[in-house]
């Protein structure tokens, strides 16, 4: 995983019509902003949903744990936003729901803001397309919460 990110940005798949300041607007794209300590919580569960969707090695033979190393160290791109909330949908250890809707108050917390300077409120937040949303929750996870997991256990 690269550098720290100071903000994602999503172009929306299907823009919507928002009020600001008086003025019906079109949502075009929304920023994303890291989290700060006020999201321990909600970054916290959903690093967790993550990692218990990881595979694990438990029942593999010495020759499949080492196969499985090579072909992760191949295949080193980063998932897309919807690959990852793929991981966790088929992960019988992670709740999609759930997660989901931790990632819905995180970006209600002064963490998304419509076409960069609009802050996200409940309203808005629910004309998002559920595409969009799945693809804001995976961006989200690899670009600040799994880059910053990753890069400290590489420190350790």
């Amino acid at each position: 995983m690269s550098e720290r990110l100071d903000e994602i940005r999503h172009t929306l798949e299907v823009p919507f019509q928002f009020a600001c300041k008086g003025q019906m607007e079109t949502a075009e794209f929304i920023t994303l902003r890291p989290p700060t300590t006020r999201n321990r919580r909600e970054c916290g569960a959903l690093e967790q949903a993550f990692m218990r969707a990881l595979p694990t090695s438990d029942g593999l033979t010495e020759d499949q744990k080492d196969q499985a190393k090579s072909t992760s160290a191949e295949e080193s791109t980063e998932p897309t936003g919807i690959e990852t909330v793929a991981m966790i949908a088929m992960s019988k250890n992670s709740d999609l729901a759930e997660t989901m809707e931790i990632a819905r108050k995180l970006f209600l917390s002064d963490v998304a803001y419509i076409n960069g300077d609009t802050k996200v409120v409940g309203n808005s937040m629910d004309n998002v397309s559920l595409d969009d949303f799945k693809e804001l929750v995976g961006k989200y996870l690899v670009g600040f919460i799994l880059r910053s997991a990753f890069s400290s256990q590489k420190k350790s």
